[in-house]
């Protein structure tokens, strides 16, 4: 008998180390079990299940994409699409930053450029170095030297060839506008039409990989791949169809700015600042080349000489080097006015992919028909037959727990 009730005692404190195991078990199996969530079996369920599906999406997916709500940085594994977009847009501004129309005026190594002595005689050559500390440039060609900084300036001589090309019948003394926005439009052509489609092409396809990865991660809908399919379907269809309307703008918005025209009074002031800069930093590094540090020792009748030969070399110019420096200038001032229009235009037009989606997304599910509902809310008879024996196994775990629990 002591036997026996010592062996019933051993079991009994058995007992708890198997309810906890059985109790562990539950409860991955419950877990399991809501995460296939509640199959519908007429339409009206199935309305309600697609119902609470379309108002995730349109309410989740703006947080998830655009407002970069996090629930915690810690966990956070990679940069949300918004963040992807900041950066795409930042590459834009930096590629168009460093195209020629945004450049005109900029020296920089192996470039074309003129540079003028002391002695006042142009040079033309390709800079081989620039120290920026001491603002000297050094050309290609040894034998000519170091140049101030100040008196190195892009040769423009594409331009000149373009106006002597292009020379019109009538008085050839003032800048030839079409040349001018032959130009522009070239340029913005060649060079700032490609990475704005770039920038286009990604905000779409974020858009769409945004969506579905979303729509993937949604626990509603883990039981109907129909549903899947066919809700990422439709999100692709609204992308291809916000890109459409948006490259639609983008390209009425390049059309535009290939059609120089601005009331920015920068472009003004600027043009009116360039035109005696030359000039100015001439005279200014002669009478630097008479003194020491802040000290200059010349006499009145010298600078008076120096001045008046600078200006009668500017004189001596011809006509055809006037009118380059003046399209140069003109080129130089526009690019800079034309870049923040675009810089800040092109982004805008293109987030609009992103900005809009949630509520396209929800109208055109809005209009999804009851056949269409009855046909991709279903869960395949694998999910069915495992929700049933999740629930008898569930069941049976809940009874035994329960036996086992009676006994001690």
């Amino acid at each position: 008998v002591k036997l026996a009730q010592l062996q019933m005692e051993l079991i009994r404190s058995s007992f708890k180390d198997i309810v906890h195991d059985l109790k562990a078990e539950l409860d991955g199996s419950v877990l399991s079990y809501q995460a296939l969530g509640d199959i519908p079996s007429n339409l009206a369920d199935k309305r309600g299940v697609f119902q609470g599906i379309k108002d995730e999406i349109w309410k989740g997916i703006g947080t998830s994409v655009l407002d970069g709500h996090i629930s915690s940085l810690h966990n956070d594994t990679g940069m949300r699409p918004s963040a992807k977009f900041l950066d795409a847009a930042q590459q834009f501004q930096d590629t168009l930053n460093t195209s020629k129309l945004a450049t005109v005026s900029d020296v920089a190594v192996g470039m074309k450029v003129v540079a003028t002595r002391t002695s006042h005689e142009d040079v033309r050559d390709e800079v081989s170095s620039i120290d920026e500390k001491n603002g000297t440039v050094r050309l290609k060609n040894k034998k000519n030297g170091t140049f101030q900084l100040q008196l190195v300036r892009p040769d423009p001589e594409w331009i000149s060839v373009l106006i002597q090309k292009n020379r019109p019948y009538k008085l050839p003394v003032f800048i030839n506008t079409d040349v001018f926005e032959a130009i522009v439009a070239d340029l913005i052509e060649k060079e700032w039409a490609p990475p704005t489609m770039l920038l286009l092409d990604f905000t779409a396809e974020l858009m769409d990989t945004a969506a579905e990865s979303f729509i993937k991660e949604m626990k509603q809908i883990k039981s109907f791949p129909l549903l899947e399919s066919f809700l990422i379907a439709r999100a692709s269809e609204i992308v291809d169809s916000l890109k459409k309307s948006s490259m639609a703008k983008v390209q009425d918005f390049i059309k535009r700015e290939q059609v120089p025209y601005t009331q920015n009074h920068y472009l003004f002031e600027e043009i009116c600042k360039l035109r005696s800069n030359r000039m100015m930093d001439e005279i200014l590094s002669s009478i630097k080349s008479y003194g020491t540090g802040t000290s200059v020792n010349i006499a009145p009748d010298i600078l008076s000489s120096m001045i008046k030969n600078i200006f009668e070399r500017n004189q001596k110019r011809s006509i055809d080097d006037h009118m380059t420096e003046e399209m140069q200038n003109a080129l130089n001032s526009y690019g800079k006015v034309a870049l923040k229009r675009f810089i800040d235009n092109i982004p805008m037009l293109c987030i609009e992919i992103m900005q809009k989606f949630a509520d396209e997304m929800n109208c055109i599910l809005s209009a999804t028909t009851d056949e269409e509902i009855e046909r991709v809310v279903v869960a395949p008879s694998n999910i069915v037959a495992m929700k049933k024996n999740l629930k008898q196994k569930v069941d049976s775990l809940d009874k035994g727990i329960v036996a086992l629990r009676e006994l001690f």
